[in-house]
């Protein structure tokens, strides 16, 4: 199924939830040790029906190493996205000071303004400067 107006969907969406990836691949993993299991791990035996009977050990030797990278990819990504979510910025953000700065309310108004109808006001160059 193709969603339209969106075609990096997939990407989007493991981007911002790695850990289906990984459960995803561990589940390929889990298959091919049934898979191996179900043969005796005869490297030999087919695996499938039809005309997709692959020898055990294709499987081994292309899965494996494939989806045990998903897994760590996956885990490794969200961990980072982890980190990042919960992660404290150094200073704030530019709008937190303007707000700080500009923002209504009488924690935001300078301890200089005595005038409540000038708190709205925007500020010019000298307004820093005590008026006599």
């Amino acid at each position: 199924m193709v969603r339209n107006g969106s075609p990096g969907w997939v990407e989007s969406f493991f981007r911002a939830h790695p850990w289906v990836a990984a459960v995803v691949s561990a589940g390929f993993l889990v298959l091919i040790v049934w898979g191996g299991g179900s043969v005796g791990w005869d490297p030999w035996a087919p695996l499938g029906r039809g005309l997709k009977r692959w020898p055990l050990w294709l499987l081994v030797l292309v899965g494996v190493p494939f989806f045990t990278s998903g897994v760590i990819v996956g885990v490794v990504l969200q961990w980072r996205l982890l980190r990042q979510k919960f992660e404290v910025p150094s200073e704030p953000s530019l709008e937190l000071k303007q707000l700080r700065r500009d923002g209504p309310g009488w924690l935001s108004r300078p301890s200089d303004i005595d005038d409540p109808s000038s708190v709205g006001a925007p500020r010019q160059a000298g307004d820093d400067a005590p008026s006599p």
